[in-house]
């Protein structure tokens, strides 16, 4: 079995950018493409106001966590409703080759654990006929006219095509009696508009999208200094199927991610609750070689840094796994 583990520097080659510059970015492209709609939940100018500079969007999302002050729930929320907008707008106008070429590659004994918010990953392993919507997240949306994804990909921050319906989609005039632990549902949903984007026909659906209240508060953790899990079955169960799949591999391929010492529940997960038999690659440009030795420092025994590029690894002929 073999395990891909993917950071922002594998999907820098479809056009997203990285952490430290997402906040630039994101001012940026919404000058150019903020729609009316959005311009209701986010406003880059009064962020500035509240923060100060947006380049390092780590700090930023840090001090608005920190905020106590009325309105700053709503900004978090409106910052999340954006980047999903912003991740939304590059895939639709870029290509993610490597993904591609990666979905070639992989069989169905292969399992990805990934902390980007985007879905070019499973767009791609979609057109290679590898992952479906139905429960390719590793929860199941009931779609029993689709058949069951032959690989999953586990999103432990959250996604761009996942939002929170909050008290089941209730829509004006609507009553039920909803548990608090509950308001935000059992999972997320999945919106029509990634489907149609899947080329999945009309009359395929998630069950549970109603159209009615909705939210992203609970189905992204955004980057901050220390990043706070809602209390949510969601995220247990996610990152127990990462832990599950970590200790039972026997390969690890880690693309494009720094091993941040803000991600302290990654660290654990990948240096502390992994296979340390398994085969370890590491393809995280110049930081290769450090994450190398906090990896052999944590007792893992087989470690290569090789191939530091996304497309050096695909390009020298990956065994594969056993």
């Amino acid at each position: 079995m073999r395990t891909f583990v993917l950071g922002a520097g594998a999907s820098l080659h479809a056009g997203y950018p990285l952490t430290w510059d997402l906040g630039s970015k994101l001012a940026h492209w919404f000058g150019q493409h903020g729609t009316p709609e959005l311009r209701a939940w986010f406003d880059p100018a009064d962020l500035t106001r509240r923060v100060g500079s947006l380049n390092d969007f780590e700090e930023v999302i840090s001090t608005l966590q920190q905020d106590r002050g009325p309105g700053t729930p709503e900004v978090l929320d409106g910052i999340r409703w954006a980047l999903s907008s912003y991740f939304d707008w590059i895939s639709q106008n870029n290509a993610a080759p490597l993904y591609d070429h990666l979905a070639g590659l992989a069989t169905t004994s292969d399992a990805f654990i990934t902390f980007n918010y985007d879905t070019a990953l499973e767009t791609a392993l979609h057109r290679a006929g590898k992952w479906t919507i139905r429960d390719g997240y590793a929860f199941d949306t009931g779609l029993a006219q689709v058949p069951p994804s032959p690989l999953r990909v586990l999103k432990l921050h959250g996604s761009a095509s996942w939002m929170d319906s909050i008290a089941g989609g209730l829509m004006a005039g609507d009553c039920a009696a909803v548990r608090p632990d509950e308001v935000l549902g059992k999972r997320p949903v999945i919106p029509p508009e990634f489907f149609r984007r899947l080329g999945y026909p009309n009359q395929i659906t998630d069950p549970d999208f109603r159209g009615g209240g909705m939210s992203k508060s609970g189905s992204m953790i955004l980057p901050s200094r220390s990043k706070t899990f809602q209390s949510r079955e969601l995220w247990t169960h996610l990152w127990a199927q990462a832990e599950h799949t970590l200790r039972t591999t026997d390969e690890i391929v880690i693309i494009g991610y720094s091993l941040p010492a803000a991600d302290n529940r990654a660290r654990r997960l990948l240096l502390e609750d992994a296979n340390k038999n398994a085969h370890l690659r590491i393809c995280s440009g110049e930081d290769s070689f450090q994450i190398s030795d906090q990896f052999r420092a944590s007792g893992f025994r087989n470690v290569a840094a090789t191939h530091h590029l996304f497309e050096d690894w695909l390009n020298s002929g990956p065994r594969q796994p056993a």
